[in-house]
């Protein structure tokens, strides 16, 4: 007598355009839990070659809704002393494709807390637009970011 087959699962195509995974409450693995709903966040530089990012932190409260006393205390603090105070807006770190020398830049959170508004603040945003030989090619790009973060506003 022959071994019955093992049947592989069948695993189900998602269409880019359904919003899944999903945790519904039925997911719930003890009823004293509470749910929590995540969001799939697509990579927006996914098949660039060279991508170019700038992680700005939007707003001046930065923490949750159930955030604890510390950790409120800790982000007014954050935002007192950074530009989300008098601009609303953070730099949070950022990475550049230097074309001349075929490298990247990299800055940290603590590049984005050391920045004052004003000046310093321009100087990092126009980093970011400078590709190690001039600003041309992302001279047309940036109507469409002050358009897309007015439209945050």
């Amino acid at each position: 007598m022959l071994p019955a087959p093992v049947v592989a699962p069948q695993l189900k195509q998602v269409s880019p355009s359904i919003s899944e995974p999903r945790n519904p409450e039925q997911a719930q693995v003890q009823t004293d839990e509470r749910v929590q709903h995540f969001l799939l966040l697509e990579d927006l530089t996914a098949g660039m070659v060279k991508p170019c990012v700038l992680d700005l932190k939007m707003g001046t409260r930065q923490y949750g809704v159930e955030a604890d006393e510390k950790k409120q205390r800790s982000q007014r603090r954050k935002c007192q002393m950074t530009t989300s105070r008098e601009l609303g807006v953070r730099v949070c770190g950022m990475q550049v494709w230097n074309v001349k020398t075929q490298s990247y830049i990299f800055e940290d959170k603590y590049f984005g807390r050391d920045l004052k508004a004003g000046k310093e603040f321009q100087d990092a945003l126009t980093r970011f637009f400078f590709d190690g030989v001039g600003h041309r090619s992302a001279i047309k790009h940036i109507p469409v970011v002050l358009e897309k973060i007015s439209a945050l506003e």
